[in-house]
């Protein structure tokens, strides 16, 4: 039997694949940064980005 490629076994795997989770956790922190930024703008905010150490 093949493994599945779509999002729900990309899911399965992530707790035991260190990097796929590392990747998919960036991804929706990119996402939600990009979503905040935008709303920022829209309202006339400073949206400022804190570098991690």
């Amino acid at each position: 039997m093949r493994p599945r490629d779509d999002a729900s076994s990309l899911a399965e795997r992530a707790p035991r694949d260190r990097k796929l989770s590392r990747a998919i956790s960036d991804l929706g922190w990119r996402t939600f940064r990009t979503f905040l930024e935008g709303k920022a703008e829209k309202y006339g905010r400073d949206f400022r980005v804190i570098s991690r150490p």
